[in-house]
């Protein structure tokens, strides 16, 4: 198999270990992807780890998700009649040689001593170089929730690395983290705010003034942050609450932080409470600037003309998916045939 990939780019593929004869543990060891003048690519192995989907009673199955890095001491097990792929990674830098490599795949023994089987793998890098900054700007959350640490008894430190690997490998693979992990304010998170592979992030709001001024001023103090930065404080609006604390919220933006970005990720064409109300020009023109309508709402016509309208008025509009749409839609459900 060939992996093919421009440079400053990751890419892979799997192989799939499978048992007949009853579970087994196995070692797998790898040499980097290499050409033929001794030129490497930084190379990874990870096995994939399943988990149980389910939703309160209702069970989806049991499927390959975490991606479990492969040392030179893991031992690998796989079940009697059943799979476990391994993802094989390549990674190329700006400067990396275009042309063929190839890596060689050993699969041996608990104790390494008895080779099972070997294979090698390929890969193709093409002569052309994708930029540092991505072309297309993201938002992706990383909130890491506090059933998390309770449930695993993590330790405030080894919380923060755990944040800290999550949003470089977000920004790996060319998607931008919600939050930063430092405070704005104080400045300790103008080195994130500078990175190039960041193309947004979401200004923490608060209700203290001076904060929310020592925050504002702070990007505003450099271009480049103040155009990533933005405000993300009401989800998905379906009520005359929601409506109601958008307005709060933008006018007092308008007054503490003029130029700022409010972003909207809106669920529904329409409010529940009222349907009547046309929320785009009533409601969002004037105090929303980025409207993120759920993607399925660009294949209605009607509500699509709406969306032309609003960009065309100078306002920026994204798209979103989460645990919807369903359906041949991709989201974020895995038992979801979008993603299957």
């Amino acid at each position: 198999y060939t992996v093919r990939l421009a440079k400053n780019e990751m890419e892979g593929c799997h192989l799939v270990i499978h048992s007949e004869c009853g579970n087994e543990r196995f070692k797998v060891q790898f040499t980097p992807f290499t050409n033929a003048n001794g030129d490497e690519l930084k190379t990874d192995l990870f096995y994939e780890h399943y988990v149980e989907c389910f939703l309160e009673d209702e069970k989806f199955g049991i499927f390959p998700d975490a991606l479990v890095a492969i040392g030179e001491d893991t031992v690998c097990e796989v079940e009697a009649n059943k799979n476990l792929p391994i993802y094989i990674r390549a990674k190329t830098d700006a400067d990396s040689v275009a042309g063929d490599y190839s890596a060689k795949i050993t699969v041996t023994d608990e104790s390494g001593s008895e080779v099972l089987f070997t294979t090698e793998v390929k890969a193709k890098v093409w002569n052309f170089t994708l930029p540092e900054t991505p072309a297309c700007i993201t938002s992706f959350g990383n909130g890491c929730h506090g059933g998390f640490r309770e449930k695993f008894s993590v330790s405030d430190e080894e919380f923060k690395e755990i944040e800290k690997k999550l949003n470089e490998s977000l920004l790996e693979h060319k998607l931008s983290p919600y939050f930063l992990l430092n405070e704005i304010a104080t400045g300790e998170a103008d080195e994130e705010m500078s990175d190039p592979r960041l193309t947004s992030f979401e200004i923490r709001y608060t209700d203290d003034d001076n904060l929310l001024l020592a925050r504002w001023n702070r990007i505003i103090s450099n271009p480049e942050w103040e155009k990533k930065a933005h405000f993300y404080v009401v989800d998905e609006p379906q009520t005359m609450e929601h409506v109601e604390r958008i307005i709060k919220t933008s006018d007092r933006l308008k007054r503490l932080c003029p130029g700022y970005k409010y972003v909207l990720p809106s669920n529904l064409p329409v409010l529940r409470e009222d349907p009547k109300i046309d929320i785009i020009d009533d409601i969002y023109k004037d105090r929303v600037n980025i409207l993120c309508p759920l993607s399925l709402f660009f294949a209605d016509p009607d509500y699509l003309s709406k969306l032309h309208k609003y960009k065309s008025e100078g306002y920026g509009l994204w798209w979103y998916v989460c645990c919807a749409p369903l359906d041949e839609y991709c989201n974020f459900t895995v038992n979801e045939e979008g993603i299957r």
